[in-house]
């Protein structure tokens, strides 16, 4: 079974990007939560873009300014970027450990099952830059059902929802070159340990960004006079509207 979303432009061109899901049954498709653009997920707490004031009850320096980061652009517009994979079954979470609904316990089973819950030995973290001691001993693992195929030369970036830490559970972040890898990619995960409940089925937890490879070179140089003319012309338009001056003067409106 496919999802085709396709939402990313190359040369005015809206590129495909295929999700196929790649386990159990048909009937196990037509059931689970399907993945969308972020932009499907954007939280409700997220949206009205201002304070919850009246204007009439506002400073002055409140009605001329953003003063929620609900109206910072960048810090939004990266909670949107890309394609979300909803969960596709509850987690249980306490005392720093993940259930699903297996009888057989993580540490004991050797296949991969869609609606349960895989693992890795803490060791396998030991001697890197992550700080072990904040982990449990298990690293529960998603078995992700998406097989994601990307055009070639394009590859994904895998990430957690940006800005969520209403989402209890984070997944290891990571690069696939998508238009190459044959499996779907499974996602490790950290448990946030203040959490005690239930993750629910269609709660977000990956973030997908594609995007394209490209050979890369590093310029340095001091501002020349042209910067400086930049500058002061972006000057200019920020002190004309300091409000929302970033969304009405840079931002791309091709989303």
């Amino acid at each position: 079974m496919v999802l085709h979303l396709r939402e990313i432009k190359e040369d005015k061109d809206l590129v495909g990007i295929d999700f196929i899901f790649s386990h159990e049954e048909d009937f196990d498709y037509e059931i689970a939560p399907k993945p969308d653009v972020m932009a499907k997920f954007f939280p409700d707490k997220m949206k009205g873009h201002e304070l919850n004031v009246e204007p009439s009850k506002m400073s002055g320096e409140t009605l001329t300014k953003n003063k929620s980061i609900k109206k910072c652009m960048p810090f939004v517009d990266v909670m949107k970027t890309g394609f979300g994979i909803p969960l596709w079954h509850d987690i249980f979470i306490r005392n720093e450990t993940a259930y699903d609904t297996n009888p057989v316990p993580v540490s004991q089973r050797s296949d991969q099952l869609l609606y349960a819950l895989a693992s890795h030995q803490k060791d396998q973290l030991d001697d890197t830059t992550l700080k072990v001691h904040n982990f449990g001993n298990i690293i529960y693992k998603l078995t992700n059902p998406w097989k994601i195929v990307t055009p070639k030369g394009w590859s994904c970036l895998f990430i957690s929802p940006q800005h969520r830490d209403d989402i209890p559970i984070k997944i290891i972040s990571g690069v696939v070159d998508t238009d190459k890898h044959p499996f779907p990619v499974n996602f490790p995960f950290f448990i946030d340990k203040e959490f005690i409940g239930t993750v629910k089925i269609g709660t977000p937890v990956i973030q997908v960004i594609p995007f394209k490879r490209v050979n890369s070179k590093l310029n340095l140089r001091f501002k020349n006079e042209s910067d400086e003319k930049e500058g002061k012309k972006g000057n200019s338009l920020l002190r004309r509207q300091i409000k929302n001056h970033y969304r009405d003067n840079w931002r791309s409106k091709e989303r």
